[in-house]
């Protein structure tokens, strides 16, 4: 699947990652529920890696937004380290 296939099946493109390579994340509700299907694109090779196909709900989803936002305070006073090449924007 490339790019155009993504955004004609009603994928959108949600973010995109700090690396040399530029990965994206595209996303979609999959008809299901509140089912979130996602997955992670390639531009210079114009092809979705679909190994990295995953599912989520949209409850769950949130339910990671509030605890990132709860972590956030902690994350940033112990000074946390992290993977700077793994920044999604």
């Amino acid at each position: 699947m490339n790019k155009q296939d993504l955004i004609d099946k009603g994928y959108k493109h949600v973010c995109t990652q700090n690396s040399e390579s530029k990965i994206e994340l595209w996303a979609k509700f999959n008809g299901y529920k509140d089912t979130i299907v996602y997955l992670y694109y390639i531009p210079k090779m114009d092809m979705v890696l679909e190994q990295t196909r995953q599912v989520i709900s949209y409850t769950q989803l949130d339910m990671m937004a509030q605890m990132r936002d709860e972590m956030r305070t902690d994350f940033v006073k112990l000074n946390i380290e992290y993977d700077k090449e793994n920044i999604w924007q």
